[in-house]
Protein backbone atom coordinates (compact mmCIF):
# COMPACT_ATOMS: atom_id res chain seq x y z
CA UNK A 1 0.00 0.00 0.00
CA UNK A 2 2.47 2.50 0.94
CA UNK A 3 4.44 1.99 -2.41
CA UNK A 4 1.63 2.51 -4.12
CA UNK A 5 0.47 5.36 -2.56
CA UNK A 6 4.18 7.22 -2.84
CA UNK A 7 3.69 5.74 -6.70
CA UNK A 8 0.09 7.91 -6.87
CA UNK A 9 1.76 11.05 -5.09
CA UNK A 10 4.74 11.51 -7.62
CA UNK A 11 2.41 11.11 -10.66
CA UNK A 12 0.39 14.10 -9.51
CA UNK A 13 3.10 16.36 -8.64
CA UNK A 14 4.83 15.48 -11.54
CA UNK A 15 2.23 15.68 -14.18
CA UNK A 16 3.75 19.08 -15.05
CA UNK A 17 7.24 19.53 -16.27
CA UNK A 18 8.51 21.79 -13.83
CA UNK A 19 10.95 25.40 -13.80
CA UNK A 20 13.15 25.95 -11.08
CA UNK A 21 11.38 27.72 -7.59
CA UNK A 22 14.42 30.58 -7.49
CA UNK A 23 16.76 30.37 -10.08
CA UNK A 24 19.63 32.19 -8.20
CA UNK A 25 21.87 31.75 -10.94
CA UNK A 26 19.98 34.18 -13.63
CA UNK A 27 16.83 35.76 -11.67
CA UNK A 28 19.03 38.75 -10.31
CA UNK A 29 20.90 39.48 -14.00
CA UNK A 30 20.25 42.95 -15.02
CA UNK A 31 19.43 41.13 -18.53
CA UNK A 32 17.77 38.24 -16.48
CA UNK A 33 14.43 39.35 -18.43
CA UNK A 34 11.47 36.81 -17.46
CA UNK A 35 13.17 35.12 -15.58
CA UNK A 36 13.28 37.84 -12.73
CA UNK A 37 9.75 39.07 -13.13
CA UNK A 38 9.30 36.07 -10.47
CA UNK A 39 11.23 37.22 -8.36
CA UNK A 40 10.98 40.95 -8.02
CA UNK A 41 8.60 43.08 -10.78
CA UNK A 42 10.06 45.74 -10.44
CA UNK A 43 13.13 44.91 -12.22
CA UNK A 44 12.13 45.54 -15.59
CA UNK A 45 12.15 48.94 -15.40
CA UNK A 46 15.80 48.90 -14.86
CA UNK A 47 16.19 46.47 -17.38
CA UNK A 48 18.75 46.63 -20.65
CA UNK A 49 16.54 45.30 -22.28
CA UNK A 50 13.80 47.01 -24.53
CA UNK A 51 11.99 44.11 -24.95
CA UNK A 52 11.58 39.87 -24.49
CA UNK A 53 9.78 37.06 -25.59
CA UNK A 54 9.89 33.71 -23.78
CA UNK A 55 9.82 31.34 -25.99
CA UNK A 56 9.65 28.13 -23.62
CA UNK A 57 11.49 27.29 -20.31
CA UNK A 58 11.16 24.45 -17.94
CA UNK A 59 13.23 23.09 -15.28
CA UNK A 60 12.54 20.21 -12.20
CA UNK A 61 13.59 20.81 -8.93
CA UNK A 62 12.97 18.94 -5.90
CA UNK A 63 14.72 18.70 -2.32
CA UNK A 64 14.06 16.21 0.91
CA UNK A 65 16.36 15.53 4.11
CA UNK A 66 15.03 11.76 4.19
CA UNK A 67 16.36 9.93 1.38
CA UNK A 68 19.66 10.01 -0.42
CA UNK A 69 22.25 8.51 -2.41
CA UNK A 70 25.79 8.92 -1.32
CA UNK A 71 28.55 11.03 -2.46
CA UNK A 72 29.86 9.73 -6.21
CA UNK A 73 26.70 7.57 -7.03
CA UNK A 74 24.65 9.78 -9.30
CA UNK A 75 25.86 11.74 -12.70
CA UNK A 76 24.33 13.56 -14.98
CA UNK A 77 23.88 10.51 -17.60
CA UNK A 78 22.08 8.06 -14.27
CA UNK A 79 19.66 11.31 -14.08
CA UNK A 80 18.17 11.46 -17.25
CA UNK A 81 18.71 7.88 -17.92
CA UNK A 82 16.19 6.72 -14.89
CA UNK A 83 15.92 3.50 -13.50
CA UNK A 84 16.02 5.32 -9.76
CA UNK A 85 14.34 2.48 -8.13
CA UNK A 86 17.74 0.62 -8.81
CA UNK A 87 20.27 3.09 -6.87
CA UNK A 88 21.93 2.30 -3.99
CA UNK A 89 19.48 4.88 -1.58
CA UNK A 90 20.23 5.62 1.54
CA UNK A 91 17.71 7.12 4.19
CA UNK A 92 18.66 9.73 7.00
CA UNK A 93 17.17 7.83 10.02
CA UNK A 94 17.29 10.34 12.73
CA UNK A 95 14.92 11.35 15.20
CA UNK A 96 14.74 14.45 13.86
CA UNK A 97 11.37 15.49 11.29
CA UNK A 98 11.90 15.06 7.46
CA UNK A 99 10.86 17.35 4.78
CA UNK A 100 10.34 17.71 1.05
CA UNK A 101 9.12 20.00 -1.21
CA UNK A 102 8.70 20.35 -4.96
CA UNK A 103 7.67 23.26 -7.69
CA UNK A 104 7.28 22.67 -10.86
CA UNK A 105 6.70 25.28 -13.71
CA UNK A 106 6.05 25.22 -17.43
CA UNK A 107 6.42 29.05 -18.72
CA UNK A 108 4.48 29.55 -22.07
CA UNK A 109 5.00 32.60 -24.47
CA UNK A 110 5.84 35.34 -22.05
CA UNK A 111 6.46 38.81 -23.04
CA UNK A 112 7.89 42.51 -21.78
CA UNK A 113 8.84 45.23 -22.90
CA UNK A 114 10.60 48.61 -20.97
CA UNK A 115 9.37 52.23 -23.09
CA UNK A 116 11.85 54.47 -20.57
CA UNK A 117 10.69 54.51 -17.17
CA UNK A 118 8.06 51.96 -17.88
CA UNK A 119 7.33 48.30 -18.55
CA UNK A 120 4.84 45.93 -18.58
CA UNK A 121 4.35 41.99 -19.59
CA UNK A 122 2.42 39.11 -19.56
CA UNK A 123 3.08 35.67 -18.74
CA UNK A 124 1.18 32.35 -18.72
CA UNK A 125 2.16 29.36 -17.12
CA UNK A 126 1.56 25.76 -15.33
CA UNK A 127 2.64 25.13 -11.79
CA UNK A 128 3.04 21.99 -9.55
CA UNK A 129 4.19 22.91 -5.67
CA UNK A 130 3.87 20.09 -2.96
CA UNK A 131 5.52 20.06 0.08
CA UNK A 132 6.02 17.57 3.05
CA UNK A 133 6.75 19.16 6.66
CA UNK A 134 7.12 17.86 10.14
CA UNK A 135 7.19 13.96 9.21
CA UNK A 136 7.99 11.41 12.68
CA UNK A 137 11.49 9.76 11.45
CA UNK A 138 9.28 6.57 12.28
CA UNK A 139 6.23 7.18 9.91
CA UNK A 140 9.35 8.17 7.61
CA UNK A 141 10.63 4.92 7.73
CA UNK A 142 7.44 2.75 7.07
CA UNK A 143 7.12 5.02 3.92
CA UNK A 144 10.47 4.16 2.04
CA UNK A 145 10.47 0.36 3.95
CA UNK A 146 6.67 -0.11 4.13
CA UNK A 147 4.84 -2.20 7.09
CA UNK A 148 7.96 -4.73 6.71
CA UNK A 149 10.46 -3.20 8.46
CA UNK A 150 10.49 -5.38 11.91
CA UNK A 151 11.85 -3.04 14.36
CA UNK A 152 9.17 -0.97 14.93
CA UNK A 153 6.76 -3.56 14.25
CA UNK A 154 4.74 -4.12 18.12
CA UNK A 155 6.16 -0.71 18.76
CA UNK A 156 3.66 1.85 20.06
CA UNK A 157 4.45 4.99 17.80
CA UNK A 158 3.02 8.39 17.76
CA UNK A 159 2.75 10.98 15.31
CA UNK A 160 1.95 14.77 15.21
CA UNK A 161 1.48 17.81 13.98
CA UNK A 162 2.33 16.15 9.89
CA UNK A 163 1.71 17.99 6.94
CA UNK A 164 1.21 17.58 3.33
CA UNK A 165 -0.17 20.00 0.89
CA UNK A 166 0.25 19.96 -2.98
CA UNK A 167 -1.22 21.96 -6.44
CA UNK A 168 -1.30 21.90 -9.61
CA UNK A 169 -2.60 24.88 -11.50
CA UNK A 170 -2.59 26.89 -14.44
CA UNK A 171 -1.38 30.56 -14.14
CA UNK A 172 -2.38 33.50 -16.42
CA UNK A 173 -0.78 36.89 -15.29
CA UNK A 174 0.43 40.65 -16.01
CA UNK A 175 3.11 42.69 -14.39
CA UNK A 176 3.66 46.09 -14.71
CA UNK A 177 6.82 48.81 -13.42
CA UNK A 178 7.70 52.22 -12.97
CA UNK A 179 10.53 54.02 -12.48
CA UNK A 180 10.79 56.95 -10.29
CA UNK A 181 13.82 60.22 -10.10
CA UNK A 182 15.11 60.88 -6.90
CA UNK A 183 18.01 62.50 -8.16
CA UNK A 184 20.42 62.44 -11.05
CA UNK A 185 22.30 59.61 -9.40
CA UNK A 186 19.60 57.33 -7.59
CA UNK A 187 16.24 55.62 -8.51
CA UNK A 188 13.53 54.11 -7.17
CA UNK A 189 11.31 51.83 -9.04
CA UNK A 190 7.85 50.08 -7.96
CA UNK A 191 6.59 46.47 -9.95
CA UNK A 192 3.24 44.57 -9.52
CA UNK A 193 1.88 41.24 -10.72
CA UNK A 194 -1.40 39.84 -10.79
CA UNK A 195 -2.04 36.27 -11.60
CA UNK A 196 -5.62 34.93 -12.54
CA UNK A 197 -5.62 31.43 -11.18
CA UNK A 198 -6.88 27.79 -12.68
CA UNK A 199 -7.18 25.54 -10.09
CA UNK A 200 -6.38 21.80 -12.06
CA UNK A 201 -5.43 19.74 -8.36
CA UNK A 202 -5.06 20.08 -5.07
CA UNK A 203 -4.55 17.98 -1.85
CA UNK A 204 -3.46 18.24 1.90
CA UNK A 205 -3.57 16.81 4.73
CA UNK A 206 -2.73 17.46 8.25
CA UNK A 207 -1.91 14.65 11.45
CA UNK A 208 -2.18 16.55 15.03
CA UNK A 209 -1.77 13.55 16.81
CA UNK A 210 -2.08 9.71 16.36
CA UNK A 211 -1.29 7.10 17.94
CA UNK A 212 -0.50 3.75 16.33
CA UNK A 213 0.88 0.47 15.77
CA UNK A 214 1.73 -2.22 13.67
CA UNK A 215 0.93 -5.90 14.91
CA UNK A 216 2.48 -6.53 11.73
CA UNK A 217 3.14 -6.22 8.24
CA UNK A 218 -0.69 -6.94 7.66
CA UNK A 219 -2.35 -5.18 10.48
CA UNK A 220 -2.08 -1.80 11.34
CA UNK A 221 -3.71 -0.28 15.00
CA UNK A 222 -5.00 3.33 15.73
CA UNK A 223 -5.94 4.01 19.39
CA UNK A 224 -6.30 7.60 18.49
CA UNK A 225 -6.08 10.14 15.42
CA UNK A 226 -7.21 13.85 15.24
CA UNK A 227 -6.54 14.98 11.24
CA UNK A 228 -7.53 16.61 8.42
CA UNK A 229 -7.53 16.15 4.85
CA UNK A 230 -9.16 16.88 1.83
CA UNK A 231 -8.66 16.88 -2.11
CA UNK A 232 -9.73 18.30 -5.48
CA UNK A 233 -8.74 15.24 -8.02
CA UNK A 234 -10.60 13.08 -9.80
CA UNK A 235 -12.99 10.96 -8.36
CA UNK A 236 -14.77 8.82 -11.26
CA UNK A 237 -11.29 6.68 -11.80
CA UNK A 238 -10.31 8.88 -14.65
CA UNK A 239 -7.37 10.53 -15.04
CA UNK A 240 -8.34 13.94 -16.02
CA UNK A 241 -5.93 15.97 -13.68
CA UNK A 242 -6.17 18.83 -16.04
CA UNK A 243 -9.36 19.88 -15.63
CA UNK A 244 -10.27 22.93 -13.70
CA UNK A 245 -11.70 22.56 -10.14
CA UNK A 246 -11.42 25.78 -8.60
CA UNK A 247 -10.29 29.44 -9.24
CA UNK A 248 -8.64 32.13 -7.72
CA UNK A 249 -5.60 35.21 -7.75
CA UNK A 250 -2.34 35.54 -6.76
CA UNK A 251 0.28 38.67 -6.88
CA UNK A 252 3.98 39.86 -6.41
CA UNK A 253 5.07 43.32 -5.16
CA UNK A 254 8.14 44.63 -5.40
CA UNK A 255 10.42 47.47 -4.86
CA UNK A 256 14.17 48.27 -6.10
CA UNK A 257 16.35 51.28 -5.01
CA UNK A 258 19.32 51.66 -6.99
CA UNK A 259 22.84 53.76 -6.14
CA UNK A 260 25.02 56.02 -8.92
CA UNK A 261 22.72 54.75 -11.53
CA UNK A 262 24.62 55.38 -15.18
CA UNK A 263 22.35 55.65 -17.49
CA UNK A 264 24.98 55.33 -20.28
CA UNK A 265 26.17 52.08 -19.74
CA UNK A 266 22.97 50.84 -20.25
CA UNK A 267 23.62 51.06 -23.95
CA UNK A 268 24.90 47.64 -25.00
CA UNK A 269 27.66 48.83 -27.70
CA UNK A 270 28.79 50.95 -24.29
CA UNK A 271 30.48 47.50 -22.83
CA UNK A 272 33.88 48.73 -24.88
CA UNK A 273 33.98 52.10 -22.80
CA UNK A 274 33.94 49.66 -19.58
CA UNK A 275 31.24 51.59 -17.96
CA UNK A 276 29.46 50.45 -14.35
CA UNK A 277 25.49 50.46 -14.68
CA UNK A 278 25.26 51.31 -10.81
CA UNK A 279 26.97 51.04 -7.60
CA UNK A 280 24.34 48.60 -5.63
CA UNK A 281 20.84 48.02 -6.29
CA UNK A 282 18.32 46.97 -3.42
CA UNK A 283 15.33 44.94 -3.49
CA UNK A 284 12.09 43.74 -1.67
CA UNK A 285 9.24 41.64 -2.49
CA UNK A 286 6.36 40.14 -1.67
CA UNK A 287 6.32 36.77 -3.59
CA UNK A 288 2.99 34.26 -4.54
CA UNK A 289 0.61 36.00 -2.00
CA UNK A 290 -2.72 34.45 -2.68
CA UNK A 291 -4.89 31.57 -2.98
CA UNK A 292 -6.96 29.02 -5.21
CA UNK A 293 -10.89 27.99 -3.73
CA UNK A 294 -11.47 24.58 -4.97
CA UNK A 295 -14.97 23.91 -5.66
CA UNK A 296 -15.61 21.07 -7.90
CA UNK A 297 -14.96 17.32 -7.25
CA UNK A 298 -13.52 18.32 -3.73
CA UNK A 299 -13.69 16.52 -0.64
CA UNK A 300 -12.53 17.82 3.30
CA UNK A 301 -12.62 14.75 6.09
CA UNK A 302 -12.30 15.69 9.65
CA UNK A 303 -11.37 13.14 12.58
CA UNK A 304 -11.56 13.66 15.99
CA UNK A 305 -10.38 11.35 18.50
CA UNK A 306 -11.39 8.50 16.34
CA UNK A 307 -9.74 4.79 16.43
CA UNK A 308 -9.76 2.18 13.97
CA UNK A 309 -7.90 -1.04 12.45
CA UNK A 310 -6.60 -1.73 9.08
CA UNK A 311 -6.53 -5.82 8.10
CA UNK A 312 -4.17 -6.52 5.22
CA UNK A 313 -2.66 -2.98 4.79
CA UNK A 314 0.39 -4.15 3.06
CA UNK A 315 -1.99 -5.57 -0.03
CA UNK A 316 -4.05 -3.02 -0.37
CA UNK A 317 -3.72 -1.06 -3.93
CA UNK A 318 -4.19 2.49 -4.43
CA UNK A 319 -5.92 3.35 -7.69
CA UNK A 320 -5.57 7.08 -6.54
CA UNK A 321 -5.97 10.10 -4.00
CA UNK A 322 -9.89 10.50 -4.08
CA UNK A 323 -9.76 6.64 -3.94
CA UNK A 324 -7.28 6.98 -0.95
CA UNK A 325 -9.00 9.29 0.93
CA UNK A 326 -12.26 7.64 0.74
CA UNK A 327 -11.08 3.88 1.85
CA UNK A 328 -9.18 6.03 4.82
CA UNK A 329 -12.83 7.60 5.63
CA UNK A 330 -14.64 4.26 5.59
CA UNK A 331 -12.38 2.40 7.84
CA UNK A 332 -13.43 4.61 10.51
CA UNK A 333 -16.74 5.26 9.82
CA UNK A 334 -19.49 3.18 9.28
CA UNK A 335 -21.61 4.94 6.58
CA UNK A 336 -21.30 7.08 3.88
CA UNK A 337 -21.71 10.58 4.91
CA UNK A 338 -20.18 10.97 8.66
CA UNK A 339 -16.60 12.61 8.66
CA UNK A 340 -17.16 14.82 5.49
CA UNK A 341 -17.70 18.65 5.95
CA UNK A 342 -17.78 21.49 3.57
CA UNK A 343 -17.57 20.89 0.05
CA UNK A 344 -14.81 23.12 -0.92
CA UNK A 345 -11.58 24.28 0.40
CA UNK A 346 -8.95 27.01 -0.36
CA UNK A 347 -5.41 26.31 -0.67
CA UNK A 348 -2.58 29.22 -0.34
CA UNK A 349 0.01 29.25 -2.77
CA UNK A 350 3.67 29.33 -1.00
CA UNK A 351 4.02 33.11 -0.34
CA UNK A 352 7.23 34.59 0.64
CA UNK A 353 9.20 37.84 1.35
CA UNK A 354 12.31 38.17 -0.10
CA UNK A 355 14.81 40.55 -0.04
CA UNK A 356 17.56 41.39 -2.68
CA UNK A 357 21.52 42.98 -2.72
CA UNK A 358 23.67 43.43 -6.22
CA UNK A 359 27.18 44.89 -5.98
CA UNK A 360 28.75 46.23 -9.31
CA UNK A 361 32.31 45.40 -8.99
CA UNK A 362 33.13 46.80 -12.69
CA UNK A 363 31.47 46.64 -15.77
CA UNK A 364 31.16 42.83 -16.03
CA UNK A 365 31.21 41.66 -11.98
CA UNK A 366 28.75 41.62 -9.59
CA UNK A 367 28.08 39.68 -6.75
CA UNK A 368 24.78 39.67 -5.39
CA UNK A 369 23.04 38.55 -1.95
CA UNK A 370 19.10 37.58 -1.72
CA UNK A 371 17.18 35.82 0.77
CA UNK A 372 13.66 34.10 0.85
CA UNK A 373 11.45 33.57 3.79
CA UNK A 374 8.02 31.37 3.75
CA UNK A 375 5.26 33.00 4.80
CA UNK A 376 2.23 30.45 4.33
CA UNK A 377 1.17 29.57 7.88
CA UNK A 378 -2.11 27.82 7.27
CA UNK A 379 -2.64 23.96 6.95
CA UNK A 380 -3.98 23.75 3.33
CA UNK A 381 -1.09 25.93 2.26
CA UNK A 382 2.65 25.16 0.50
CA UNK A 383 5.22 26.19 2.04
CA UNK A 384 8.03 27.40 0.58
CA UNK A 385 12.01 26.65 1.73
CA UNK A 386 14.01 29.44 3.31
CA UNK A 387 16.92 30.47 1.51
CA UNK A 388 19.96 33.06 1.34
CA UNK A 389 21.96 33.01 -1.54
CA UNK A 390 25.10 34.55 -2.56
CA UNK A 391 25.73 34.87 -6.33
CA UNK A 392 28.82 36.42 -8.55
CA UNK A 393 28.57 36.33 -11.86
CA UNK A 394 30.37 37.36 -14.90
CA UNK A 395 27.68 39.88 -16.56
CA UNK A 396 28.08 40.84 -20.37
CA UNK A 397 25.20 41.15 -22.68
CA UNK A 398 26.10 38.47 -25.01
CA UNK A 399 26.55 36.46 -22.85
CA UNK A 400 26.99 35.70 -18.66
CA UNK A 401 27.87 33.25 -15.82
CA UNK A 402 27.36 32.86 -12.35
CA UNK A 403 27.82 30.15 -9.55
CA UNK A 404 25.08 30.47 -6.79
CA UNK A 405 26.11 29.37 -3.23
CA UNK A 406 23.19 28.47 -1.58
CA UNK A 407 21.79 27.80 1.86
CA UNK A 408 18.86 25.89 2.10
CA UNK A 409 16.32 25.61 4.66
CA UNK A 410 19.41 27.79 6.67
CA UNK A 411 21.23 24.54 6.89
CA UNK A 412 22.10 22.79 3.88
CA UNK A 413 24.39 24.02 1.44
CA UNK A 414 24.41 24.08 -1.93
CA UNK A 415 26.53 25.64 -5.27
CA UNK A 416 24.95 25.69 -8.95
CA UNK A 417 26.17 27.73 -11.85
CA UNK A 418 24.25 29.07 -14.92
CA UNK A 419 25.28 29.88 -18.39
CA UNK A 420 23.39 32.49 -20.48
CA UNK A 421 24.40 32.12 -24.49
CA UNK A 422 22.90 34.84 -26.16
CA UNK A 423 18.84 34.02 -26.29
CA UNK A 424 19.45 30.45 -24.20
CA UNK A 425 20.20 29.99 -20.65
CA UNK A 426 20.73 26.24 -18.82
CA UNK A 427 21.89 26.63 -15.28
CA UNK A 428 21.19 24.77 -11.80
CA UNK A 429 21.24 25.87 -8.17
CA UNK A 430 22.32 22.53 -7.27
CA UNK A 431 24.60 21.48 -9.57
CA UNK A 432 27.02 19.59 -7.32
CA UNK A 433 24.31 17.17 -6.17
CA UNK A 434 23.90 16.38 -10.24
CA UNK A 435 27.46 15.64 -10.76
CA UNK A 436 28.04 13.77 -7.79
CA UNK A 437 30.16 15.79 -6.15
CA UNK A 438 27.73 15.45 -2.88
CA UNK A 439 25.45 13.37 -1.66
CA UNK A 440 22.05 13.59 -3.96
CA UNK A 441 19.06 14.51 -1.99
CA UNK A 442 17.67 16.89 -4.69
CA UNK A 443 17.88 18.20 -8.42
CA UNK A 444 17.84 21.78 -9.74
CA UNK A 445 18.14 21.80 -13.71
CA UNK A 446 16.45 25.16 -15.42
CA UNK A 447 16.47 25.96 -19.14
CA UNK A 448 14.86 28.79 -21.19
CA UNK A 449 14.77 29.89 -24.68
CA UNK A 450 14.04 33.21 -24.99
CA UNK A 451 14.44 36.18 -27.77
CA UNK A 452 15.69 39.32 -26.71
CA UNK A 453 16.46 43.00 -28.57
CA UNK A 454 18.50 45.47 -26.62
CA UNK A 455 18.78 49.20 -26.54
CA UNK A 456 20.41 50.32 -30.37
CA UNK A 457 20.54 47.03 -31.91
CA UNK A 458 18.55 47.82 -35.66
CA UNK A 459 21.13 51.04 -36.22
CA UNK A 460 23.52 50.80 -38.69
CA UNK A 461 26.72 50.28 -38.48
CA UNK A 462 27.85 53.93 -38.89
CA UNK A 463 25.13 54.89 -36.05
CA UNK A 464 26.25 52.08 -33.61
CA UNK A 465 29.98 54.00 -34.11
CA UNK A 466 28.32 56.65 -33.41
CA UNK A 467 26.20 55.76 -30.47
CA UNK A 468 28.93 54.14 -29.02
CA UNK A 469 30.28 57.48 -28.33
CA UNK A 470 27.70 59.72 -28.02
CA UNK A 471 24.59 57.63 -26.35
CA UNK A 472 23.39 59.31 -23.27
CA UNK A 473 21.11 57.09 -22.16
CA UNK A 474 17.71 59.01 -22.53
CA UNK A 475 15.25 55.71 -22.29
CA UNK A 476 16.25 55.65 -18.72
CA UNK A 477 16.15 58.71 -17.69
Amino acid sequence: MISALRLTIIGILLSATAYSQEMWGIANSNYGGNFAIDLNPSSMAFSPIKYELNVLSGNVTFQNDYLYLPKGEMSIGKFFKGNYGQYNWQDNYTTSDKNAYLHGMIKGPSFFTRIGQTAFGVHSALRADASVRNVDFQMAKFFYESSQYLPLQRQELEASNNQLAALVYGEIGASVAQQFKISDKNRLAAGVTVNYLLGMDGMYANIDHMHYKFDDETYLQVADLQAQYGYAMPDDGSADYLKIRGRGFSTTWGVQYIHNLNPEAYNVYASRLKLKKYQYKLGISLVDAGSILFTQQTRNVEINNNSFNWDGIDTTQIKNVSYLGELIRSKIFDDSTSGYTVTRYRAQLPAALSLQFDYSLNSCLYINASLIQPLTSKTTGVRRPAQISLTPRIEMWRYEFSMPVSLYEYNQMRLGACLRLGQVVVGSDYLTSLLGLSKFNGCDIYIGIKHSSYAMDKLSKRKKRKAKDDYSGEDLH
